[in-house]
């Protein structure tokens, strides 16, 4: 018997978008588990571990799994991040739904607990496909990637209501930053001239002005140069509407 699968809401629909096909998900912070529930109905992982650090969500994951008839395909499992996920098993990892800094701070402790996690976070031993979805402070999550040996392979935005998501595909890897102002707007969304990157880049440019006006009557001269400096490539940006694919605008 064929079961329809749930219906995702944009932000989740473009992260399960961004999955590649797999034979075992891992989704790290799993909420009320739609997202392996979707996946695995729609053929996209023949399997899926569901996880969450708190018990609340796990229950919510577990009726829903039941409820879909999954038991048998969706394992759930109490975990702080990546710390007691079947590592041999999965080929897929998503964390999403949490702030950019929290899941920058779980791929940190992945890192720190050394050659135990070197399946996951080494390119030696081919780790797994790794998207990721930031509730807030994409940038920050942006720099602790360049900073820590990963590279965005890939990026997409979801509208859903009047917020924007940032999703990206992370792999190990060298990303280099030739301006500050891609911790902002990601480097992919202006080289696909994403449709949404207009809205961004007047979501970001309205941010940078309130914020150097704000620093004008501060006296923070530091903090207003890194301001304007941002604002003023937003602008260039936001003229522009995007790069042509395969260039970005403030390469030095």
């Amino acid at each position: 018997m064929n079961i329809d699968p749930p219906k995702l809401s944009p932000r989740l629909r473009a992260v399960a978008d961004m999955v590649p096909k797999c034979e075992t998900l891992a989704d790290v912070g799993c909420d009320h588990g739609y997202l392996p529930v979707y996946l695995v109905l729609t053929g996209k992982a023949e399997r899926a571990v569901a996880s969450d650090v708190n018990p609340g969500p796990l229950s919510r994951a577990r009726r829903t799994v039941a409820g879909y008839g999954l038991g048998g395909k969706i394992d759930l499992i109490l975990s702080d991040g990546l710390e007691k996920l079947p590592r041999d098993e999965i080929d897929a990892v998503v964390i999403a739904g949490m702030g950019g800094e929290l899941i920058a701070e779980i791929l940190k402790k992945d890192l720190q607990r050394g050659a135990g996690c070197s399946h996951f976070l080494t390119a030696r031993h081919a780790p797994p496909q790794v998207v990721i979805q930031p509730q807030t402070r994409a940038d920050a999550l942006r720099r602790f990637l360049a900073e820590n040996g990963w590279m965005i392979a890939d990026e997409d935005l979801a509208l859903e209501g009047r917020k924007l998501y940032n999703i990206f595909s992370v792999k190990r890897g060298v990303e280099i930053i030739e301006n500050e102002i891609y911790y902002y707007i990601g480097k992919r969304l202006i080289e696909k001239n994403h449709p949404l990157l207009g809205e961004l880049l007047k979501r970001e440019t309205a941010k940078w002005e309130t914020k150097a006006a704000g620093l004008r009557t501060g006296g923070r001269a530091a903090e207003l140069a890194k301001a304007e400096e941002i604002l003023r490539a937003t602008k260039t940006l936001f003229r522009k509407e995007g790069a042509p694919a395969g260039g970005g605008c403030f390469d030095n």
